[in-house]
């Protein structure tokens, strides 16, 4: 029965649910049940030691597995507990040195749990020659040997030197990285190219290697660049060219080439490919062949150049072409990237007076 109260000319009517007995207490929710997870083994060595996670949760549910790799990119999981609300998520192999920073969600129930974890284990790296004498327009090659340390077994990504200071000179590795196994080593190139313009002098050249979140950085090789060849050809970009220029150089000596872009920019999704066509023109009655390349892609995570021909025929009025390909995939960085192309006839290099503009999204 409702009880009716009235006051000031206002009434109120109280339904009997409203009024509890001296002392009851109203009815809480149920609690949302706990998830928990575990590492082991402790010290697993990175691409070495099988590593799993396991824990608790609803039975029958799914666990998202989030975990951001000591490089900082994140890498998303999915496994299933067991009538009993087990489960566990490997046997799988770290990756990468340093710590991991895991989230792991409860999908029926949006209960979650967090934990951090290290992979073990160490690399050195060293390169040679220790020091390099070439002429302007010639080429360098550099080894750079991976060796593992404390039984590491990881994908090692070398980087290459900073040529900033270097005008006239293009780096590109034989591989984007190298798998060292367990107490070995392997080794990967760098291909040091220069123009025939570039100022002779002597150069100090930083390698690094990175695997996660651990980088070493060697002892600075010393590069001596002399004058370039007798009657070789003498190149240098001109700063006042239009972008899009066929003929961007100044040059003396019996022909020479031009690079030119088809397109200056390109945009695509992360895992996608952009193609742009490439023609080498002659120049100055040049006839002979170019081998396309582009600047070192190596730094950048999942992006790689491919061409559709290693060398190209170029004759006056009849100029070579090819297509370059860069591949991406879903872990590479959005952004926007700068990537220089270039064409060589032995010692000879030129490169697009534009670069290709390639945004990521």
């Amino acid at each position: 029965m409702a009880i009716t109260m009235m006051s000031w000319g206002r009434i109120f009517c109280i339904a009997p649910a409203l009024l509890l007995p001296s002392g009851a207490a109203r009815a809480e929710p149920p609690p949302t049940p706990a998830i928990t997870a575990a590492f082991s083994p402790a010290g697993a060595v990175v691409g070495a030691t099988p590593v799993s996670l396991d824990g608790q949760a609803g039975a029958g549910d799914f666990v998202v597995h989030t975990s951001t790799f000591p490089d900082g990119s994140v890498h998303e999981f999915t496994v299933k507990a067991d009538e009993g609300g087990a489960y566990t998520d490997g046997a799988f192999l770290l990756q990468q040195l340093g710590t991991y920073h895991d989230v792991l969600r409860d999908q029926a129930t949006g209960a979650s749990t967090e934990l951090s974890y290290a992979g073990a284990g160490d690399f050195a790296a060293a390169v040679d020659p220790p020091q390099q004498s070439l002429r302007a327009g010639e080429q360098a090659r550099f080894t750079l040997t991976i060796g593992s340390l404390e039984g590491f077994a990881g994908a090692v990504q070398p980087l290459a030197p900073n040529l900033s200071k270097v005008p006239g000179a293009v780096a590109s590795w034989s591989a984007a990285a190298v798998t060292v196994p367990p107490g070995g080593s392997a080794s990967l190139t760098l291909t040091l190219r220069t123009l025939v313009g570039i100022l002779p002098g002597s150069y100090d050249l930083v390698f690094a290697a990175r695997n996660g979140a651990v980088s070493h950085r060697l002892d600075p090789v010393r590069l001596t660049v002399t004058g370039p060849a007798p009657n070789a050809i003498t190149a240098a970009p001109d700063p006042g060219a239009a972008s899009g220029s066929t003929t961007p150089i100044a040059h003396q000596g019996q022909g020479d080439f031009s690079v030119i872009l088809d397109a200056s920019s390109e945009t695509v999704t992360r895992g996608q490919e952009a193609q742009v066509g490439v023609r080498f023109e002659s120049l100055e009655g040049f006839r002979g062949t170019v081998a396309p390349t582009t600047s070192d892609l190596s730094g950048i995570q999942g992006l790689a150049a491919a061409w559709s021909l290693s060398s190209v025929a170029v004759a006056p009025g009849a100029p070579g072409v090819a297509q370059l390909t860069v591949r991406t995939d879903a872990a590479t960085p959005p952004g926007t990237y700068r990537i220089v192309v270039l064409g060589s006839n032995d010692s000879v290099t030129r490169m697009a007076p534009s670069a290709l503009s390639l945004t990521l999204k």
